[in-house]
């Protein structure tokens, strides 16, 4: 394994946020199916994630749930999970989250925050490196905050554009958008039904030559370009490199027994939560520790009923990988 430290170095004013994510606020309901009756009623399939209008999202929390809950005016938006073993099924409307305005991001209050900090605290602001994070789902109808953040904060800064696939449906919908997205990104996220869905996008036979399409053009001063596809409890896979450097690797996941895995709602963000953390927080974290660390955090949040973080997180057991590097011809 190589040892990518160069690439791993955060450093940022205390006074100012180290990370900046953009996403949507969703409540999430959470229900264990008995049967396949819910699925079947409303046309949805055990393993996957969508939008769904507000009328078909009511009626699903109705008929899964006693009562619902309503607010004035805008929703918030909601997600049902519909819970089958392992397995679970997501269908959301985000509400109040589609009305995010650009005019908000570039507000004087916002930027104060999030904009370029002029403490003294920095001794040389050319080393300062924040992490701004857009998922998949933020891209509908607000592709143009997008567009604003990546050139505002990232464009030619040493800051890192990260961003997340998040399902299919964004990618087969928005396509021109998540090109833009996984481009531009220093790092993209996702499974591996999602990167082989991007791999078709962009007639690539496979995700290991996807990879080497995304990675040959990087060009960015002492860095590689991370791409993450995680597969369930069987493997991540790495890729990592910059023009002719290209190295893919492959994790096995620590093993949990079944019966131990209670809901998998939300393990792709809590892996991602828990690689970012490593990435981001150690002096000199390795690839394969940020992998561990998110294996470890999504490990625990399934064991549990929501996307809920216990209080403490377990060591887990070590993971070597299965490499391959090679140069881009």
């Amino acid at each position: 394994m190589t040892n990518e430290n160069d690439d791993l170095s955060i450093t940022s004013c205390d006074r100012c946020p180290r990370m900046v994510a953009f996403g949507n606020i969703l409540l999430d309901i959470s229900v264990e199916l008995k049967d396949g009756k819910i699925l079947h009623d409303f046309d949805l399939k055990p393993d996957d994630q969508r939008e769904v209008p507000a009328d078909k999202l009511a009626a699903l929390v109705s008929v899964a749930v006693e009562t619902i809950q309503t607010l004035p005016d805008e929703m918030t938006g909601t997600c049902m999970c519909l819970i089958s073993g392992d397995k679970r099924s997501l269908n959301a409307n985000i509400g109040a989250s589609l009305h995010f305005k650009k005019e908000f991001v570039s507000s004087r209050w916002c930027q104060s925050k999030i904009g370029v900090c002029k403490s003294a605290a920095h001794t040389n602001i050319d080393e300062d490196v924040r992490i701004f994070y857009i998922e998949g789902y933020f891209v509908p109808e607000k592709f143009h905050i997008c567009t604003y953040i990546y050139e505002q904060y990232c464009k030619g800064t040493a800051n890192l554009l990260v961003t997340n696939l998040n399902a299919s449906y964004i990618l087969e919908e928005f396509t021109t958008e998540m090109r833009f997205l996984v481009e531009h990104a220093d790092l993209v996220f996702g499974n591996l039904a999602e990167f082989i869905a991007l791999a078709q996008i962009y007639n690539c036979a496979d995700v290991d030559a996807l990879a080497r399409v995304l990675i040959k053009p990087y060009r960015k001063h002492n860095r590689n370009k991370i791409l993450i596809a995680t597969d369930g409890c069987r493997s991540v896979r790495l890729y990592y490199g910059a023009g002719s450097k290209f190295v893919a690797e492959c994790y096995p996941v620590p093993v949990i027994q079944g019966n131990l895995v209670i809901d998998t709602t939300g393990a792709g963000d809590s892996f991602v939560a828990g690689f970012l953390y490593k990435f981001m927080n150690d002096e000199s974290p390795t690839l394969v520790d940020c992998i561990r660390y998110g294996c470890k955090v999504a490990g625990k949040v399934i064991r549990q009923v929501g996307c809920n973080l216990p209080s403490s997180v377990p060591s887990s057991p070590s993971i070597a990988p299965s490499a391959k590097e090679g140069i881009i011809p």
